[in-house]
């Protein structure tokens, strides 16, 4: 995670160090417009909406797997970060999102299901930070 003001002019040398070269990026709506400032031959800007839906990491996830995407960037808050992870999981682990979620039975039973495939990166993940 890189958050300061001006990270976002770092994201190509991040993705390039951790040899991503089709990353997805994922954003909500005023970082992905800061985004696309620099976005110069990278895979195309997802605007996710605040508190995504599993919908949405569907379409993302199918999307990625068409596309051969090989990481994930979250610009921006939660949303972002929350749908970009969800979407690693799903894209290895295939199936419903819903298969792969917790569970809590009461009173006391938690189902933690096994992930064991291995997923795509999902960071760095950049936020411009606050300004001085």
């Amino acid at each position: 995670m890189v958050f300061r003001p001006g990270a976002i002019e770092a994201l190509p040398r991040e993705l390039d160090a951790l040899g991503v070269r089709r990353p997805m990026v994922i954003a909500g709506k005023r970082a992905a417009a800061t985004f696309r400032t620099i976005a110069e031959g990278r895979l195309g800007v997802l605007d996710v909406p605040e508190h995504s839906s599993v919908e949405t990491v569907e379409r993302i996830a199918a999307i990625a797997r068409k596309e051969g995407v090989d990481g994930f960037v979250a610009l921006g808050g939660g949303s972002a970060s929350d749908t970009a992870k969800a979407a690693a999981i799903l894209l290895a682990e295939g199936g419903r999102l819903e298969d792969h979620a917790n569970h809590f039975t009461p009173p006391s039973t938690l189902h933690i299901p096994d992930l064991k495939a291995p997923k795509l990166p999902t960071g760095p993940m950049f936020n411009e930070g606050p300004t001085e």
